[in-house]
């Protein structure tokens, strides 16, 4: 059976500096293969919608180091999960999440990587084009967007490791992102 190795993304805010961490692991197991964080001055005001603007520098520099210090590692990674939307939308109008800019950021630099963009929460219309996981005994959907094969990625989602509605490498993620 093959590993499917995924890297997750997440990035938290103090004052204005930005933590941003990744993890990278097998969807299988409880321990990640390879973390990291990075602190980056935030140069974005707050704007709902538009996190991508806060995040994209943290995220596009932790990936820069991961690819140049572990490109073995970088090489092993068949997608990258952010916390947060693809798409955006809100009444009739759509938009690029921090998932789709960090898509075409990675196809303009020739990095062919599909995104798993996962939402803990509903934003605007968002639930609308979204797939919705219910994982453990949770009522409260994770909302699911990807650049890849849908079942896919729900499958992979859906059963990833850890009982809770919360998969545990991306509690990890979040936790490792918010220490400062």
């Amino acid at each position: 059976m093959s590993k499917t190795i995924l890297l997750a993304l997440d990035s938290y805010y103090k004052d204005d500096i930005c933590n941003t961490s990744l993890v990278v692991f097998n969807k299988d197991e409880s321990v990640p293969i390879y973390q990291d964080t990075i602190y980056t001055k935030v140069t974005s005001k707050y704007v709902p919608g538009e996190f991508y603007k806060r995040e994209l520098p943290g995220i596009k520099k932790i990936l820069k180091k991961l690819i140049k210090e572990h490109s073995d590692i970088w090489d092993s990674v068949h997608a990258i999960i952010v916390d947060g939307y693809i798409k955006l939308k809100s009444g009739d109008k759509e938009w690029d999440g921090l998932g789709g800019h960090l898509w075409n950021y990675l196809i303009k630099n020739g990095q062919h990587k599909i995104i798993y963009g996962i939402a803990k929460s509903k934003f605007g219309d968002c639930d609308k084009i979204s797939y919705k996981i219910l994982r453990g005994t949770s009522k409260t959907p994770l909302y699911v967007q990807t650049t890849g094969a849908p079942i896919i990625v729900l499958y992979t989602v859906k059963y990833m490791y850890g009982k809770y509605r919360i998969p545990t490498m991306l509690k990890l993620v979040d936790q490792l992102s918010r220490i400062f």
